[in-house]
């Protein structure tokens, strides 16, 4: 599966002007959403489709053996006008990924029934890729983060800190989201002795329908994937 194919069609079909506040400051309806993003991931896209607004980022890995393939971030956040639960905008979002080949929801947590992370592990030409979702939903609006990020196959140090140090980003940038004056952060994804893996502080209510094979605390061992 191409990644930023896929990143490209969900943004191109979904979005909206976005309206930015600083560097890394993100502001969605007119602010009611608030993300952060570290200021050297470059803006790759603002794109605009009714009611819906996207902006697309390249995530840099230049230093490793990974930095010909792609790692993104895509934000998206529209109005709710079908009044979704958490839970059915992320199946929405995520059915084309998750129905792709080679593609495995290893982990899913929700959270207070409005957020949602799932943690996913996919392949792109030979390349494993760790994929990180994360939803938010209220009555008014619905918020979407995904990241994409190659995994070394080789446990190259370089490529390890760096899946490392990006994971700590995307979770910062997780845990900034504000959605009408509220943030929750009860998951994130860790590292520990080379293996990743979604973990909850206290424990989350694992999802598991409508989402098949859901198991908390799925493993993917970022220094030992095999092509």
């Amino acid at each position: 599966m191409n990644i930023k194919r896929q990143l490209l069609i969900t943004l191109l079909s979904l979005l909206t002007c976005i309206g930015q506040a600083s560097a890394s400051e993100y502001i969605f309806f007119n602010g009611a959403a608030k993300v952060n993003v570290p200021s050297k991931w470059q803006t790759q896209g603002i794109t605009k489709k009714g009611n819906a607004e996207a902006v697309f980022f390249d995530i840099p890995n230049n230093g490793t053996s990974n930095n010909n393939k792609t790692a993104n971030l895509l934000l998206i956040a529209e109005p709710n006008k079908s009044k979704l639960k958490v839970s059915q905008y992320a199946q929405w979002k995520s059915s084309t990924l998750l129905a792709s080949e080679g593609t495995e929801l290893l982990a899913a947590s929700i959270e207070n029934e409005q957020w949602i992370t799932l943690f996913i592990k996919t392949q792109q030409n030979n390349t494993p890729y760790l994929i990180i979702e994360r939803f938010a939903a209220t009555e008014d609006h619905l918020i979407m983060l995904m990241a994409a990020l190659p995994i070394s196959i080789n446990g190259n140090k370089n490529d390890v800190e760096w899946t490392k140090a990006t994971i700590e980003q995307v979770n910062s940038i997780i845990k900034s989201i504000n959605l009408n004056g509220s943030s929750l952060m009860k998951s994130r994804v860790t590292i520990k002795d080379g293996v990743a893996y979604l973990s909850s502080e206290p424990p989350g209510e694992q999802l598991i329908a409508p989402f098949p094979v859901v198991s908390q605390g799925a493993i993917i061992d970022v220094t030992k994937v095999k092509k």
